[in-house]
């Protein structure tokens, strides 16, 4: 006789409850249940920055040499002033760490913060996940 481990330990399915279990919906209707103005606003939103880089904005941030010639002529406030100019870049990329550090705190406090509320553990997993990227 032969038999495979398949024929041999039967799983049941969990889905077998569902009418296609392809589908995920959030009511018991089968519709889904977001707000159709919030999710236009966030594609807008995503989609937008494409659209002006193509028009011509620049969301650079223009990197201005130090020249040290000058810098030996300037006072102690102006040199102060024109090095402070100079670190534009590295202003933005700090904003933008912290506020990346900041969002994924958050979605870790809210995963939590859920788990307590639901008791479904896989939110905690996937919010730690999500946080480590």
């Amino acid at each position: 006789m032969n038999t495979t481990f398949a024929d041999e330990v039967a799983v049941p399915s969990k889905a077998s409850h569902c009418k296609n279990p392809a589908t995920i919906s959030l009511t018991t209707d089968g519709a889904l249940n977001f707000p159709p103005t919030l999710l236009y606003g966030v594609l807008v939103i995503c989609v937008l920055p494409f659209f002006l880089n193509l028009a011509g904005v620049d969301f650079g941030s223009v990197a201005k040499p130090f020249l040290l010639s000058e810098a030996a002529t300037l006072s102690p406030g102006e040199l102060l002033d024109a090095m402070f100019g100079r670190l534009g870049g590295a202003f933005t990329h700090a904003l933008l760490e912290w506020s990346a550090f900041s969002v994924a705190f958050a979605t870790v406090l809210l995963a939590f913060s859920h788990f307590a509320t639901t008791g479904n553990i896989t939110t905690p997993i996937i919010g730690l996940d999500i946080e480590e990227i």
